[in-house]
């Protein structure tokens, strides 16, 4: 089984200082048609709200395959969350369980210690909301093509210790200043 993971598994992410490239990739599969098949999901998604690290199953030129995309919070240089996309191309010959697609993930990223993904030490562990000493900063929200921007140094820091679902049990949305607010 092994070797079947080996040829049909892919993994494409980022890190700090590396912008996104394969990790692993299928040779029988268009990487360039994947990622985009994969990406459109992603964004649909997220405009929705509704984004989870859910698997989903999708085919691409006759060839089925399937996969998810994590976020755990981390981000790029630019403050931008980085995206994890990860999946596997199903022979029809192969007969997988999810579980054990995700124990070869999981191993995968420790030995290619991409970013950190998979590892815990002290730069990972979670801080308790609790704990987070209180603040106040003006933020800047864009809204352009479709997508919200949030500039917030103390909400990227969070998220440095933190996960968006740790974001998203104590955010709270208020309206601004109407004088200040322009009309969407």
């Amino acid at each position: 089984m092994e070797e079947q993971f080996k040829k049909n598994v892919f993994v494409m992410t980022r890190d700090q200082v590396k912008d996104y490239y394969w990790i692993t990739s299928p040779m029988m599969i268009d990487k360039k048609s994947l990622l985009t098949k994969m990406n459109d999901l992603f964004i649909q998604l997220h405009k929705n709200g509704i984004f989870t690290s859910e698997w989903y199953r999708s085919s691409l030129n006759g060839q089925k395959f399937v996969f998810r995309v994590v976020i755990d919070g981390r981000l790029d240089s630019y403050g931008r969350l980085i995206r994890r996309y990860e999946g596997m191309v199903l022979d029809n010959e192969i007969s997988v369980s999810i579980a054990d697609l995700e124990n070869y993930l999981a191993k995968l990223q420790v030995e290619t210690d991409n970013y950190n993904y998979g590892k815990i030490d002290e730069d990972t562990l979670r801080i308790p909301a609790e704990e987070i000493e209180e603040a106040t900063e003006e933020c800047l929200l864009e809204l352009k093509d479709g997508m919200i921007t949030l500039r917030s140094n103390l909400i990227t820091q969070f998220l440095q210790n933190h996960s968006l679902d740790d974001l998203l049990d104590i955010l709270a949305i208020e309206p601004n200043d109407p004088e200040k607010t322009r009309q969407i």
